[in-house]
């Protein structure tokens, strides 16, 4: 399948999914393979690359860089299951430094208020 059907029915731009075939020589990610259509010159996409990208769009929802992402996309399933453990742990923790900068900005911005935008 051509680059356009592979976006179609994974719902990925093209523009991402050229970024994840082409080789990091040429800053791109290089998760994804193809091969090259004799004729037409066109990159061409099989069943395992749409497999291959529907993982790698759930990997970068969860928040793996490309790096992580080419580990998991080579480890075995034991492997997979530890680095999703981490990185739900690792959510886990910037949410709770996320709520707690928002408490102490919040405070803040109170008492920003009260003392200097006081009703004269």
């Amino acid at each position: 399948m051509t680059i356009g059907e592979l976006s179609r029915r994974t719902g990925v731009s093209q523009m991402t999914i050229d970024y994840y075939s082409r080789p990091r020589s040429r800053k791109g990610a290089e998760l994804l393979r193809c091969g090259t259509d004799p004729k037409s010159r066109y990159r061409e996409y099989d069943d395992e690359s749409e497999e291959r990208l529907g993982k790698i769009r759930d990997y970068r929802k969860m928040g793996f860089s490309i790096e992580e992402i080419r580990v998991l996309l080579e480890s075995p399933k034991e492997h997979i299951r530890e680095m999703v453990e981490r990185q739900i742990e690792r959510l886990k923790d910037e949410k709770i430094r996320s709520q707690k900068r928002y408490e102490d900005m919040a405070s803040f911005a109170a008492n920003y208020l009260k003392e200097n935008l006081k009703e004269e």
